[in-house]
């Protein structure tokens, strides 16, 4: 956007009940973009002229989905030079094995947690700052504690497990593991819950806690660690447990890996406050909205009018056939924009050849806001269509200099036997 014609001001989008939005301006709704239900526009059909006939200034692009459910799974992203990347391709989720129908623990196979929108799209990071003995098999510092729910290596003997810390008992107990699970949004590390399904590596080779070929699925419970036992698998706990992830038999993780998981958030589209709970306690959303500042004209934005020949410039370029506010057969054309109020164009061809001179002026008056645009049609002075080739645009401003641009032309096949 050109910072001379900008108007300065606050804008906020927000999203109606009926899934329709509104442009505030300043505080106050702008008239032309009320109760609007288009969301963006076909470039092959007219409807692109009423967005034109409203005078708007600039497009805003807001990547979302209008469910009412949470999404499905999360991105995940390295944040530590020179991990290991399966920590990206093996670092999984039930979801992404097609084992769960989403990576909410809520719908894995204890059936057990939240998806409450007031903590599910938090990012999270899996920091793996533990020391491990590979002659133990241990974590032996860092990381964190974490409730070891039960392994499949040899489910019944659970109890005799040799870390289970009350021999002969059934129920989950804790064990170190090599990660600290990270709520980003709130800046607390959360609890952790796991299963192993290959504690026995091989017939000879058993691993005690943590294993890290173990194929572990790994149940983020949204509370503050607290090193307590959190039991997601029995007796109805633990009602924070949130996501799921996976970590398969082939991630390879060093100390120091960081990997941050995202959840992209949905609209819920509600226009109106909401309350959910949160841990017992009620907590009031807003109806969504999107605000954004645009700044206008400011000291040293252009310092002067020399200074602006520098922002001149034309589009599309190359021309290939087709311009986006072309909307009919022989429409073609190239616009120059950022122009000074006043100033001179003159197209030339490589030979030299003067081919068209343009005028550009603007009246700067009161409710008439200059638009620093002027559109080429692609033809000559005798109202024909220039072939196709190279060309020179020298704009001239007087009293300030002089800007010179480089065109492409390139026009379909057969059009000059429909003129």
């Amino acid at each position: 956007m050109d910072p001379l014609y900008v108007e300065t001001a606050d804008y906020e989008i927000k999203i109606n009940e009926d899934q329709s939005w509104t442009l505030w301006k300043n505080g106050q709704a702008v008239p032309a973009y009320t109760n609007m239900t288009e969301y963006g526009f076909d470039t092959n059909i007219d409807n692109r002229t009423a967005y034109q006939n409203k005078g708007i200034d600039f497009f805003l692009g807001v990547d979302a989905d209008f469910i009412l459910e949470p999404i499905k799974t999360f991105t995940p992203e390295l944040l530590s030079a020179g991990s290991d990347p399966t920590m990206l391709t093996d670092l999984t989720s039930p979801y992404r094995l097609k084992l769960a129908t989403t990576d909410y623990a809520k719908d894995g196979q204890f059936k057990k947690g939240t998806k409450s929108g007031a903590i599910a799209f938090n990012p999270l990071q899996v920091r793996f700052t533990g020391d491990y003995d590979p002659n133990t098999r241990t974590v032996i510092s860092g990381g964190s504690l974490a409730t070891f729910l039960f392994w499949f290596g040899d489910p019944g003997n659970f109890g005799k497990h040799p870390a289970n810390p009350t021999p002969g008992s059934a129920l989950p107990f804790l064990v170190r593991v090599p990660f600290e699970v990270w709520d980003m949004e709130r800046n607390i590390q959360l609890n952790v819950s796991f299963t192993d399904n290959r504690q026995k590596l091989n017939d000879a080779d058993f691993v005690p806690t943590w294993a890290p070929r173990g194929d572990c699925r790994v149940y983020v419970v949204a509370s503050p660690y607290d090193e307590q036992v959190h039991n997601i698998a029995f007796t109805g706990q633990d009602t924070m447990a949130t996501w799921t992830f996976v970590f398969g038999p082939n991630a390879v993780w060093n100390k120091g890996d960081i990997v941050e998981f995202t959840f992209p958030q949905p609209l819920p589209v509600t226009g109106k406050e909401i309350t959910v709970d949160v841990k017992g306690k009620p907590v009031t959303l807003q109806p969504d909205r999107f605000k954004f500042s645009i700044k206008g004209q400011q000291h040293g934005v252009v310092e002067d009018a020399r200074q602006r020949l520098d922002i001149i410039n034309v589009y599309p370029n190359p021309y290939l056939a087709y311009n986006l506010n072309e909307r009919g057969l022989h429409q073609e054309n190239v616009v120059f924009v950022n122009l000074p109020e006043q100033c001179t164009i003159r197209i030339f061809s490589t030979a030299g050849q003067l081919i068209r001179t343009l005028e550009h002026s603007e009246v700067v008056a009161t409710g008439v806001r200059a638009v620093g645009t002027m559109r080429w049609d692609l033809r000559n002075e005798n109202n024909l269509p220039v072939a196709s080739g190279f060309y020179f645009a020298h704009i001239e401003v007087p009293g300030v200099g002089e800007k010179i641009l480089k065109l492409a032309i390139v026009f379909r096949q057969q059009r000059l036997k429909n003129l």
